[in-house]
């Protein structure tokens, strides 16, 4: 199409232009410099797809336009972020896969996000992602969250048992009570069932019958002896438990990542973890570390320690020898006196005559005065993890 020369031309041709920028309002809104005639594209989404409005002026401070260079340059404010007249953030999200700020780059390429992230492999499956100090509980660094504290790589020694058996005093065979079994029929050979007198030791003290009428004893008799009394125990009973060696750490669980994020199909853009803490890998119980994550951690939850020695038994290894019970015929162990063994054996009194008598004395030797240990003293329990857990780091 050709133009009519001169003015009135030109005013035909800028009326043209300026109906067609109003027949495709979706592209954005339009202006006319009347000056050169030339048409201008106002970047305003709000403006897309509808009928032309004016551009936002000064007083609207979500709208501005800069028209220093000649050009125009709009930035608004849509939902608390900043865009430009393209639609674009001024800020990168470092973890949604999209190129926010429109340079082309997304997340870990792009030079906002590159201090504070990186990319790394993608858990192996079973593993889950974290943040991990070996032996500081700091706070979680940037874009960790959900804290765990745990005891890492946690050693125990078996308890350390001695047991020792002592007297808790001097043994006695002159202690407790004894029978007397013997026939009041002269000449019977035959001890008989039932006791005919009980005696007591009394560290060897004279005791008075307290009996109306003598006691008899006949030719046959059998004297049970006196039990040793001995009292051991275990002095000292030593348990030697040293405490858990652990380290303190801390887990810290990864924000989830949406995308790549600008990484390679198998890794993710995540924050670096910073100080004392690593990206790590953790699965329940105890697994092989999988490839790519060579140094390993056994931690758990808590350590459950039951350690400890058992009881130590003694017994002692006091006998009693040469016990013997003398009689007298007055309440005072004085004057003529008879003695028989007390064997616990049914025999001979040696006696003629049956022995008649008020008062006795029980004398007995100790013999082989010690302690022995039976048993006991021995280590017992474990320390165990409460529930158990394998760390990986590369």
């Amino acid at each position: 199409m050709r133009w009519p020369a001169g003015r009135g031309g030109v005013e035909r041709r800028g009326v043209v232009i300026l109906a067609l920028a109003l027949a495709i309002g979706e592209l954005g809104a339009c202006s006319v410099d009347s000056a050169g005639m030339g048409v201008e594209t106002i970047d305003d989404p709000s403006l897309a797809g509808g009928p032309m409005s004016p551009r936002s002026g000064p007083t609207d401070p979500a709208h501005s336009s800069d028209r220093g260079d000649g050009g125009i340059r709009d930035t608004t404010v849509h939902g608390g972020h900043h865009t430009t007249g393209m639609g674009c953030d001024e800020v990168e999200d470092c973890q949604d896969g999209v190129d926010n700020n429109c340079d082309g780059k997304i997340d870990c390429q792009d030079p906002q996000c590159t201090p504070d992230y990186q990319c790394a492999p993608n858990p192996p499956p079973g593993w889950v992602a974290f943040a991990f100090s070996e032996s500081v509980r700091s706070d979680c660094p940037s874009g960790y969250v959900s804290s765990t504290d745990i005891v890492v790589n946690p050693r125990a020694e078996t308890a350390t048992c001695e047991c020792q058996c002592a007297s808790r005093a001097r043994a006695s065979c002159v202690d407790g009570d004894g029978r007397v079994y013997s026939t009041s029929s002269p000449g019977s050979v035959v001890c008989p069932e039932s006791e005919s007198f009980r005696f007591q030791g009394r560290q060897g003290a004279c005791i008075d019958t307290d009996a109306s009428e003598a006691v008899v004893l006949a030719s046959f008799a059998r004297i049970t002896p006196l039990t040793p009394v001995h009292a051991c125990i275990a002095v000292p009973r030593r348990v030697d438990v040293q405490s858990v060696e652990a380290r303190l750490g801390r887990l810290c669980a990864a924000l989830p990542n949406s995308s790549a994020g600008g990484c390679s199909k198998a890794a993710a853009c995540v924050p670096i973890a910073r100080e004392h803490y690593s990206r790590c890998v953790k699965s329940d119980g105890v697994v092989d570390c999988p490839t790519g994550y060579p140094q390993r951690y056994a931690a758990a939850d808590s350590v459950k320690d039951t350690r400890g020695c058992t009881d130590c038994r003694c017994e002692s290894t006091a006998t009693c020898d040469k016990q013997a019970l003398a009689v007298y015929g007055d309440t005072e162990c004085s004057g003529d006196k008879m003695t028989f063994s007390a064997t616990g054996v049914c025999g001979p009194t040696g006696a003629q005559t049956p022995v008649r008598f008020r008062s006795y004395r029980y004398a007995a030797e100790v013999k082989n005065e010690g302690c022995n240990k039976t048993g006991g003293g021995e280590s017992v329990g474990t320390v165990s993890l409460v529930h158990e857990m394998t760390i990986c780091c590369q």
